[in-house]
């Protein structure tokens, strides 16, 4: 009998954040570990996507995308940046959604990736 594992968000995190950080239009992007408190660490907030970062400044993405034509390019120099990661057919929970919402409403971009095509865009 073949036990196969179940398939995890990881490996789609790690393209997502090798890209974006190997992007001259990104100035950063690192992953936020969510859920509480370990031991000894504050983990972020439930509901906290799983990547965090902002544009270089002096770049701005380009792309076809509507997600990118429904903004404003110029104003990414130096905006900040939150992706939840997904598996494909999965969605945010609630949490999740909120905090998109959220920082959406107050300035950042946010949205939900669910393969490196997700992020074409920005890079």
């Amino acid at each position: 009998m073949v036990v196969t594992s179940p398939m995890t968000e990881t490996p789609i995190q790690k393209q997502i954040l090798d890209a974006l950080n190997l992007s001259p239009k990104i100035g950063k992007a690192i992953r936020i570990n969510t859920g509480g408190r370990t031991r000894r660490t504050n983990l972020a907030p439930t509901g906290t996507p799983d990547i965090f970062g902002w544009f270089a400044r002096g770049r701005v993405p380009t792309s076809n995308s509507d997600y990118a034509l429904s903004h404003n390019p110029a104003s990414y120099r130096g905006q900040a940046f939150w992706i939840e990661v997904k598996l494909p057919g999965k969605n945010p929970t609630p949490a999740q959604a909120k905090f998109i919402e959220h920082a959406n409403k107050t300035g950042a971009v946010a949205f939900v990736a669910r393969s490196l095509e997700d992020i074409q865009w920005m890079i």
